[in-house]
C-alpha cells in the first residue's frame, strides 16, 4: 500500500482528502460527471440566506476516483472508498447544506446531490477557484466571488 495518505495528508480527514482531489479534478477539467457552482438556500445564525455551494454526486466522485488510472495510488491509499461514508464524513464536518438537491445540469435532472458549501471548505483550508461562466448564476464576476471568499 502507498503512503500517499501519510505524506500528503498533514493530519487531514479522509473526506478533505477526497474532496481537495475533487477540486483539483475540476480545476484541470478531467471532472467528466455533471456538477455545479452554484446557490443553494440555508439557514445562518442570520436567519435563511442562499449560500455558494458547489452541487455534487458523492457516487459519481467516488466513481471518478477509482476509474481515473492517474488517481489509482490515490486511491488505493484512501480509507474511505464508499460514497455513503464519503456524504456521512461530509455531514458531520457540516460543510453540506443539503443532501437531497435536485438541479438541472447539461438538460438533465440530477437528483440527490449533496451542496459543499464554498465558505465552509474554505474554512478547512480546501481552496478552488470560481469558475468565469458561474457569474450568471451568481449575479456577479466570478473573481469578485473568488475574491470575497479569501
Amino acid at each position: 500500500m502507498s503512503n500517499y495518505t501519510e505524506e500528503n495528508s498533514t493530519g487531514r480527514e479522509p473526506w478533505e482528502l477526497i474532496t481537495e482531489i475533487l477540486l483539483s479534478e475540476i480545476a484541470a477539467g478531467r471532472y467528466k460527471h455533471p456538477f455545479l457552482w452554484g446557490e443553494v438556500w440555508g439557514l445562518s445564525a442570520q436567519g435563511r440566506r442562499k449560500e455558494m455551494s458547489l452541487l455534487v454526486h458523492p457516487r459519481h466522485v467516488m466513481a471518478h476516483l477509482a476509474a481515473d488510472p492517474g488517481l489509482r495510488e490515490q486511491w488505493e491509499a484512501l480509507p474511505v472508498k464508499s460514497a455513503r461514508i464519503y456524504k456521512h464524513q461530509l455531514a458531520v464536518a457540516n460543510v453540506i447544506l443539503g443532501i437531497k438537491v435536485e438541479r438541472v445540469i447539461n438538460h438533465r435532472r440530477h437528483r440527490g446531490l449533496v451542496a459543499l458549501v464554498c465558505d465552509r471548505m474554505v474554512s478547512y483550508g480546501l481552496s478552488f477557484k470560481v469558475p468565469e461562466d458561474a457569474r450568471r448564476l451568481l449575479g456577479g464576476s466570478a473573481a469578485e466571488i473568488h475574491n470575497a471568499m479569501f
